[in-house]
């Protein structure tokens, strides 16, 4: 998944009059059984999601929570920023290019076939073969 800009740690679900896919950018992935829709602007990321026709989600759906750690939302990247670049003169003159960047807490099979797939390709092309393989991959046997 290649949904990892997220300016601001502001994570919210979409209404039901929030047209998730106008948004200037909208990404798409498959996390945990679920389809997710992200959309982000100046102040929050927005998510919807869309279960399998065979799943419902019991009262209590965990999704904000997994979007949360899966994007490592609780450290806060300002913070890491500023000691990184106290810490590495290489990385102080080259963070200004790459704001809001976040490390994911993926899975080892993720992570893995992510590695996999990097190999001699580019990161569009990389995101849609993940995004494919976690399709594949949570389809019900």
């Amino acid at each position: 998944m290649s949904l990892a800009h997220f300016v601001q740690n502001d994570l919210h679900r979409a209404e039901s009059g929030d047209n998730v896919a106008k948004a200037t950018e909208c990404r798409n992935c498959v996390l945990q059984g679920r389809l997710l829709s992200l959309t982000q602007d100046s102040e929050s990321v927005k998510y919807r999601t869309t279960w399998p026709d065979k799943f419902t989600p019991g009262p209590s759906d965990d999704t904000e929570a997994l979007l949360k750690h899966y994007f490592s939302l609780k450290y806060d990247l300002g913070a890491l920023y500023a000691q990184w670049s106290k810490d590495d003169a290489n990385f102080r003159k080259k963070a200004p290019k790459f704001t809001g960047i976040r490390i994911l807490s993926q899975d080892a099979w993720e992570a893995l076939v992510s590695f996999i797939c990097s190999s001699n390709n580019n990161i569009s092309r990389i995101s849609q073969m993940v995004c494919l393989t976690e399709t594949i991959q949570s389809r019900p046997n």
